[in-house]
């Protein structure tokens, strides 16, 4: 290959933390219950969903 660089470069190794697989948490409520995010924005989503079913107001 003519335009490879004829000097070798070592390869660099670094040691960083996956993030993908970290869970955050949420405390809420007077208990401090404390829930994964994600099952926290399930718990919303439903709660959004069933006040839109209930009130007219908050149709589109």
């Amino acid at each position: 290959m003519k335009l490879r660089d004829p000097v070798k470069q070592s390869q660099v190794s670094l040691d960083l933390q996956d993030v993908t697989h970290e869970k955050g948490y949420i405390k809420f409520g007077p208990e401090h219950e404390r829930i994964t995010v994600q099952k926290y924005r399930d718990r919303v989503k439903t709660l959004i969903k069933t006040l839109k079913r209930k009130c007219d107001s908050l149709h589109n």
